[in-house]
């Protein structure tokens, strides 16, 4: 009996090592996942390459999703930009509700709107009472290499 528990005991430890030593190598060479959001932009087909040939483009896009804009409230906007000049967008009315962008459904991939470089930039959102404010390309770029010295 003795014999057995010790078998069990050793067995498992060895199971344990080798089931962290594949997680740790999996986590390291893992796929990187793509946002709901990155795959309605730009399909399967087109993730499944990126996953194989550029996976830090799926990251860049990821982190896009979660950085690079803000939906303001008209009332809320504070800017020293005058509201009534602000360049108008049209937007999917599916992301729509009652006059007001519904955020689980907006995504910023597929809006046709580009950051500048240097400044933040101030969209109206057609039949909403929303703003779209897109961060600047440096701001983003910024923005991912203090990420990047986090997870260093």
């Amino acid at each position: 009996m003795r014999n057995l528990s010790n078998f069990l005991f050793k067995t498992t430890g060895s199971l344990l090592v080798f089931v962290l030593l594949f997680s740790i190598s999996n986590a390291q060479t893992g796929t990187i996942k793509a946002s709901p959001k990155v795959i309605e932009a730009f399909g399967d087909e087109h993730i499944s390459y990126l996953q194989q040939h550029s996976p830090d483009s799926i990251s860049f896009y990821n982190f896009l999703l979660e950085n690079s804009f803000k939906v303001l409230k008209k009332e809320t906007f504070s800017s020293n930009i005058d509201y009534n000049t602000l360049e108008e967008i049209k937007v999917n009315t599916s992301w729509i509700i009652d006059g007001s962008i519904d955020f689980k459904k907006f995504n910023v991939l597929l809006v046709s709107v580009k950051p500048n470089p240097k400044k933040d930039m101030y969209y109206k959102i057609a039949e909403t009472d929303n703003i779209l404010l897109l961060k600047s390309t440096e701001y983003n770029r910024k923005k991912i290499e203090g990420y990047k010295s986090i997870q260093k």
